[in-house]
């Protein structure tokens, strides 16, 4: 059973993103020793990552291990602690190891406010099992694919993620099983590293074209493969297929099948990808 505190971190709004202030979206990511920013906190976060190591018994590490810990985390300048505190805390307490969790304190440490709290914000929507109810492991590396793993924007990356869940498990929409849309809508999300401004809007615009009497009204599965396919050209892409399929299924345009007109749009859509395993068969 997984444990009940997280249902009440998430109702308390501990991860709330409009908690989330502009300066705290200033890149922060000093864990490189080598590298020092003037006008940091270094010593009250030294001491605090210190004693809070000492006080948790969770966390049994030699006094020279913590020492060395805590000077690692206070290398993420102003609010490394608390970054470091908030992340190996709430995986501690899921189950995750000691080491492990500290490994993941220590990684957020160094990072910013913004990327912790999307960070805790996805990956309590994965893990919780009122959410998407995914296994320990599954969670925190979906979590991290769209914070510690993704260069794009982070809060952009969130608000993706979360509006293509919603997407997914709308019974009028997509409607598949939860731990389904998981997966799905991290993947969509990290494709939104090409698209200013998010990708969740243009995706579902273009599914829905997809399954459309005005697109090639393609079955459920067939659209998401292919609309993920077409996302992989970034920027215009969509627009692109739109177009194009549109003037080619046209008997004005060029008069082609509906599997003419998809290849057509995919070739103008992606002019610089092997479109061998675009289609799949039937589509």
């Amino acid at each position: 059973m997984k444990p009940i505190f997280l249902t009440l971190i998430l109702v308390v709004g501990f991860i709330s993103v409009s908690d989330i202030h502009a300066d705290e979206a200033i890149p922060k990511k000093t864990n490189d020793s080598s590298r020092i920013i003037l006008n940091c906190t270094y010593a009250r976060e030294y001491i605090t990552a210190l004693e809070y190591l000492r006080s948790h018994s969770d966390f049994v590490l030699p006094e020279k291990d913590a020492r060395s810990l805590a000077k690692v985390v206070s290398r993420g300048c102003t609010g490394s602690a608390q970054r470091f505190i908030k992340v190996s805390a709430l995986l501690r307490r899921t189950g995750l190891s000691a080491k492990d969790a500290l490994r993941e304190g220590q990684d957020f440490s160094g990072l910013t406010d913004l990327e912790t709290k999307s960070f805790i914000s996805i990956f309590l929507s994965v893990y919780l099992p009122e959410a998407l109810d995914l296994d320990l492991g599954s969670s925190l590396k979906m979590a991290r694919s769209l914070t510690v793993g993704f260069s794009g924007d982070v809060l952009v990356a969130q608000e993706d993620f979360q509006d293509l869940v919603k997407f997914c498990v709308n019974h009028s929409e997509l409607a598949l099983p939860r731990p389904q849309c998981a997966p799905f809508a991290i993947r969509i999300a990290q494709k939104g590293e090409k698209f200013k401004g998010g990708v969740s809007n243009s995706f579902i615009q273009l599914f829905q074209f997809l399954i459309s009497e005005k697109g090639p009204h393609l079955i459920t599965g067939q659209a998401l493969h292919l609309g993920e396919s077409i996302l992989d050209g970034g920027p215009g892409s969509i627009e692109n297929f739109m177009i194009a399929y549109k003037y080619g299924i046209s008997s004005q345009g060029l008069g082609f099948g509906v599997q003419e007109a998809v290849r057509f749009a995919l070739e103008l859509a992606l002019p610089d990808q092997n479109l061998r395993e675009t289609i799949k068969p039937g589509s």
